[in-house]
C-alpha cells in the first residue's frame, strides 16, 4: 500500500465501525510501521469514532424526544375532543367525526340516522340528590347507551349538558326506532345509588333518518325537533321526526 494514498483516503473510512477501523489500521501499521503520521491517524480516527458514538447517542435522544412530543400532541388532541366526565366525544369532537362518518357511510351506500337523547328531569337530580349524583348519572347513562351501539359503525357524544347525540348505521326507519328503543331500555335499567335514595333515569329521544346527500346540520335540527316533541308528549320515549306534526317543525 502506498503510504500517501493510504493517508489521503482516510476520509473514506469516516463511517466505519471500530472493528473495521482496527483491521484497516493494523494493515496500514504492518506496511508502514515507521510512518510518522500513524500515531496521528490513530488518534484522529479514535476521536472521530468517539464523536460518532456521541452523535449516535444524540440522535437516539432526539428520536426519543420526538416520539414523546408526538405522543403528547396526540394526547392533547384527544383531550380537546373528549368529554372529561363521560370519556365520550364532546360536541367539537362529534362535529369533527360526523361529516367524515356520514360521508363514508354514504359512499358505502349504508343508510344512517341520528338520535338525540336528553335526560328527563335532570335538574331535579342535581337539586335533590346533589351535583355528584348528577355527574354519576351522566356517567352511567353514557355507559349504558354506549353499550347498545356498535363500535365499528356508530358514534355517540355528550352533545352538551344532559344531551347525547348518536349517529347510527341502520337499514331503514324501523331499524332506527329499534335502536332508539334499545337506548331507552338501557337507560331505564340504570340505577344510581345516592345518600338521598336511588336515581332511576330516563331519556327522551328524537330520531331522524338522514338523507345521505344532505349536510349533517339539517339532520341534527330535525332530531332536535323530534326530541322536544318527545319531551312535550310525556318524556321517556323516542319520537321519529316524520311523526312530529308539521306545526311543531319550526
Amino acid at each position: 500500500m502506498n503510504t500517501a494514498k493510504g493517508i489521503e483516503n482516510v476520509n473514506r473510512y469516516e463511517s466505519i465501525d471500530e472493528a473495521e477501523f482496527q483491521l484497516w489500521y493494523d494493515e496500514l501499521a504492518v506496511q508502514h510501521h515507521d510512518h510518522p503520521l500513524l500515531a496521528e491517524i490513530r488518534m484522529l480516527m479514535q476521536r472521530h469514532m468517539h464523536l460518532q458514538r456521541f452523535a449516535d447517542k444524540l440522535t437516539r435522544l432526539s428520536d426519543r424526544q420526538h416520539r414523546k412530543v408526538i405522543e403528547a400532541n396526540q394526547k392533547l388532541a384527544e383531550k380537546a375532543i373528549t368529554d372529561p366526565l363521560t370519556s365520550l366525544l364532546n360536541r367539537r369532537g362529534m362535529y369533527l367525526h360526523l361529516e367524515t362518518a356520514a360521508r363514508e357511510l354514504a359512499i358505502d351506500g349504508t343508510p344512517f340516522g341520528l338520535l338525540l337523547a336528553d335526560l328527563d328531569h335532570f335538574k331535579r337530580v342535581n337539586d335533590h340528590h346533589g351535583h355528584q349524583a348528577g355527574d354519576d348519572t351522566l356517567v352511567k347513562v353514557s355507559a349504558a347507551m354506549s353499550s347498545v351501539l356498535r363500535k365499528e359503525n356508530d358514534l355517540i357524544a355528550r352533545w352538551g349538558g344532559e344531551e347525547f347525540l348518536a349517529l347510527v348505521a341502520v337499514r331503514d326507519v324501523d331499524n332506527l326506532l329499534q335502536v332508539a328503543n334499545k337506548l331507552l331500555l338501557a337507560v331505564r335499567a340504570t340505577e344510581i345509588e345516592t345518600s338521598q335514595g336511588v336515581v332511576k333515569p330516563t331519556v327522551s329521544i328524537g330520531a331522524c333518518f338522514c338523507n345521505q346527500s344532505e349536510p349533517i346540520d339539517p339532520c341534527i335540527d330535525r332530531a332536535d325537533v323530534a326530541m322536544y316533541h318527545a319531551k312535550n308528549s310525556g318524556r321517556n320515549q323516542a319520537v321519529l321526526f316524520e311523526n312530529v306534526p308539521s306545526e311543531r317543525h319550526a
